[in-house]
């Protein structure tokens, strides 16, 4: 199993060696695949993103390895104020990692949140007017 880093100096130097452009903030929040960071992009005017440290031990398992391979392509794939997106991914140079990061943009909540809020979600369906209509 990866060593356990509790604190935001761990991340930031263990990051840095990788790519030094991310000033980590605050630890936001942490599941089954590893934590969640908040950081500045100090090359892209200091702008903030989420970082997703992925602890190696996903690939253990087949399923676990398909969910997060689907979730780096569904970030990449939407472009929308309203998703997130994918930033970057950040590999380490050796095959024998104990993680890698995904970089997304950042959001006030997430959707487990909003759906415990109580708040009355609505369905809006947006679709282009066809030709016929003109």
């Amino acid at each position: 199993m990866a060593k356990e880093m509790k604190n935001i100096e761990d991340f930031q130097k263990e990051l840095a060696e990788l790519d030094p452009r991310y000033q980590v903030e605050k630890i936001i929040g942490s599941g089954s695949y590893g934590v969640v960071l908040r950081a500045r992009d100090r090359s892209d005017n200091n702008i903030l993103c989420a970082i997703k440290r992925v602890n190696k031990e996903i690939f253990e398992e087949v399923i676990l390895a398909k969910r997060i391979l689907r979730e780096i392509k569904l970030l990449e794939h939407f472009h929308d104020d309203n998703i997130i997106g994918l930033r970057n991914i950040i590999t380490p140079q050796s095959p024998n990692f104990e993680s890698f990061y995904i970089v997304m943009d950042i959001m006030e909540t997430d959707l487990k949140a909003v759906i415990r809020s109580g708040q009355r979600l609505t369905c809006l369906l947006y679709t282009s007017p066809s030709p016929r209509d003109s």
